[in-house]
């Protein structure tokens, strides 16, 4: 399928379905008796006339509802264990340019169903199965103030009586939308966990990446939410072309900070990946000889070489523009035991004399990587060494 496909994915399913040519189906592409054959472009555009609701009936919808990680990681404590967890859309693309992103890329347009049509799918999931936690999918939800405003006065007004978890952007925390009265209503009209991409510590990264955001847009946005018990989740990237080995060390640095001075927030740093068609990737290959594969089997050969293990898919060492690739790696690794341990210290401590024992052994260890992140110490990592001891033990003692 090639760019917007929900009309042409209904029509190559039916043809192959019924045994039907294919080749007049616009917006594909296919192999035949050796020969790659492109289709005319598809000429409907994605938007919420073609894409239904996922139809949840196919599906063993309780086992799908409770074994789902969303509702671990937006937990304090035990909670997940109650929380009956249904994916929705509300809206496609994004309305911001960031450079690195794939709408950018694809050149996606920003469509949104109304604040009604969400009510009423959430009103249906409730009804139909049982559903008290709603996972929003979308990008950005609060791209459209008065529809989040809709939205959140019809959660209160008609009691819907539900927990969510939503992306946004980290600028929108100012005095004109989600200030600290308005976040208090958010709290109250159930929402849990608010995911934002803010990708580096840098004013000189963000402009790079097109972020139209400031660093300080951050820390205000943790100040905000600090007066609730909504949970802060951000999303770092580093190893971007262009980036410098310094900027990359306060990304980390920060979001280890941001833990200490924010205990209910939760910061992730992931190694950036090039997205093919992005200023970056051009920038990759015209500034730092980046050579791009030439086939699907070269690019599946080439996931395969970047992957390595306590990074994920950006094996600095095939990345010519980061510096040290040693460096790059050993620092991520210290990031990685943080991450998991401070995501699992939540700020609101069990009774239990067992859990505090266990809470307490993950505060040492985490402070001994924040240590680590924070004076630039990576080398003699015996800590992700036990965790790596740790969890292959734990990986044989339940597959026995």
């Amino acid at each position: 399928m090639v760019n917007e496909c929900a009309a042409t994915v209904v029509n190559f399913a039916g043809a192959l379905a019924n045994n039907n040519d294919y080749s007049s189906i616009p917006g594909i592409c296919y192999k035949h008796n050796g020969t790659v054959f492109s289709t005319a472009p598809n000429s409907i555009p994605d938007d919420f006339t073609n894409i239904p609701y996922i139809d949840f009936s196919i599906m063993d919808h309780k086992r799908y509802s409770k074994n789902n990680n969303i509702a671990i990681d937006s937990s304090i404590d035990d909670e997940y264990k109650q929380y009956v967890v249904y994916p929705i859309n509300t809206s496609l693309g994004c309305n911001f340019k960031c450079n690195f992103c794939i709408n950018v890329i694809l050149g996606r347009d920003y469509k949104k169903r109304s604040a009604e049509e969400i009510i009423e799918r959430i009103k249906f999931l409730k009804a139909e199965y049982g559903a008290n936690f709603i996972h929003i999918f979308d990008e950005n939800f609060f791209g459209d103030k008065k529809r989040v405003y809709k939205f959140v006065e019809a959660l209160l007004t008609e009691n819907v009586n539900i927990k969510w978890r939503v992306q946004l952007r980290a600028d929108y925390f100012n005095d004109n939308y989600i200030n600290r009265s308005f976040v208090k209503e958010l709290e109250k009209a159930g929402l849990l966990v608010a995911v934002m991409g803010v990708e580096s510590a840098s004013q000189r990264v963000l402009d790079m990446l097109n972020k139209r955001m400031k660093v300080e847009d951050i820390m205000r946005a943790l100040e905000i939410l600090s007066i609730t018990k909504i949970i802060p989740r951000l999303s770092f990237m580093a190893g971007m072309p262009g980036e410098t080995e310094n900027e990359m060390q306060s990304t980390y640095r920060l979001a280890t900070e941001i833990k200490e001075k924010f205990p209910a927030s939760e910061s992730v740093v992931t190694p950036f990946r090039l997205y093919p068609g992005s200023n970056l990737y051009d920038l990759a290959v015209s500034e730092y000889g980046y050579k791009a594969p030439n086939s699907l089997a070269e690019w599946a050969d080439l996931a395969d070489k970047e992957y390595i293990e306590g990074v994920g898919y950006q094996n600095p060492k095939y990345y010519s523009w980061i510096t040290n690739s040693d460096t790059f790696a050993a620092r991520h690794r210290v990031f990685i035991l943080f991450r998991i341990l401070s995501w699992s210290l939540s700020p609101y401590v069990s009774s239990r004399i067992s859990r505090k024992i266990i809470y307490n052994i993950k505060r040492i260890l985490c402070k001994i990587s924040a240590a680590r992140l924070k004076n630039g110490f990576y080398r003699l990592n015996v800590e992700y060494v036990l965790l790596k001891l740790f969890r292959n033990i734990r990986k044989y003692s339940i597959s026995s």
